[in-house]
């Protein structure tokens, strides 16, 4: 019994000192560790980095009943900066080619269960019914450390974009242009936005709850909606595929019994600059269907451009760009 005691206390002990010293040293991160902030090009990559892999994990083993699905984590080689350069790629996308040729991506995760870089697939094990026994073993033993074969490509200058579907099946891209991030010291950031950072909830990067931080970092992003409809050769194959066959069993009529998918030609592109309120209006009077049921390719890809375009600035669910901080864990970064 004694020894029973004795152990049940030495174990006690052991677990206040681990308390002790995980508080010590978040303490020592969070207040007194210092960042070179001169070294702004690594501490970019180093937190680049750590988007990737969460939102790549996160889509590898997702969490239960979520109303997102991440569907890919792309790093393009473009430094997407700023909306105009983005509409811009957006306009000049090729319906003859995928997402990953009009974006220049070099590397990423796609699938699920896919990792390429420099030409080269990596396959992640999967865990589902019928597996082998070694697969599933595979899949259990897989760590985040599967991604570092990203590493090489992320650059200050690289853009990450992130496809994601919402649970009703729309999706979008999140594009986050890594040159867009500025660290700042706590005691220099605005008041007002240090309470926006408290009081943001933060889906995109999974951060240390971390109280009273030395470091804040401000990052923009960029949402748009119909990434692949716009700029993905697959994407609009197989779109136009579907409607085809729904077009030919349901006739594809209004309430009024009119068609909905007739397209208008005189719609000019370049004349549309995504800001100003009329071009929204333009868009619903010139495309009445939405979800883009026409009957060719190059129908399927403009309107795909167009709504990505206008509902950048004028979805009330979206918007370019978006900033906000990030409290920021000084023992994240070497």
């Amino acid at each position: 019994m004694k020894k029973l005691i004795y152990w049940i206390l030495c174990i006690i002990f052991l677990i206040c000192l681990i308390y002790i010293f995980i508080s010590a040293k978040n303490k020592y991160c969070y207040s007194y560790k210092s960042l070179d902030l001169t070294q702004m090009d690594s501490l970019k990559v180093q937190y680049a980095k750590k988007l990737i892999v969460d939102r790549a994990w996160e889509m590898y083993r997702p969490e239960p009943n979520s109303d997102y699905i991440t569907d890919a984590v792309y790093l393009s080689k473009y430094d997407i900066k700023d909306m105009g350069m983005l509409i811009d790629m957006i306009k000049k996308s090729d319906r003859k080619k995928s997402f990953v040729e009009n974006f220049n991506v070099i590397a990423g995760v796609k699938n699920r269960l896919e990792i390429f870089a420099d030409g080269k697939n990596v396959k992640l094990p999967e865990n589902y019914n019928g597996v082998s026994d070694e697969e599933l073993k595979q899949y259990k033993q897989t760590t985040k450390h599967v991604y570092d074969i990203l590493d090489p490509y992320i650059t200050p200058k690289s853009t990450i974009i992130i496809v994601t579907y919402l649970g009703y099946g729309s999706a979008y891209a999140e594009v986050f242009p890594v040159s867009s991030m500025v660290f700042y010291k706590a005691q220099d950031f605005p008041k007002r936005k240090i309470r926006i950072v408290e009081g943001y909830f933060n889906r995109f990067i999974y951060a240390d709850k971390i109280r009273n931080p030395k470091y804040i970092l401000n990052l923009n992003y960029y949402d748009f909606r119909e990434p692949l409809l716009c700029c993905d050769q697959y994407s609009i194959d197989e779109k136009l595929t579907e409607n085809i066959k729904n077009l030919s069993e349901s006739g594809n009529l209004n309430q009024n019994g009119e068609r909905m998918d007739y397209f208008d030609y005189s719609v000019n592109l370049n004349q549309l600059n995504g800001a100003n309120e009329q071009d929204n209006s333009f868009f619903r009077d010139n495309f009445p269907n939405y979800n883009h049921i026409y009957r060719k390719e190059e129908e399927i890809s403009l309107a795909g451009k167009y709504r990505s375009i206008i509902e950048m600035q004028h979805d009330v669910g979206i918007s370019l760009p978006i900033e906000f901080g990030i409290k920021v864990n000084a023992c994240n970064f070497k």
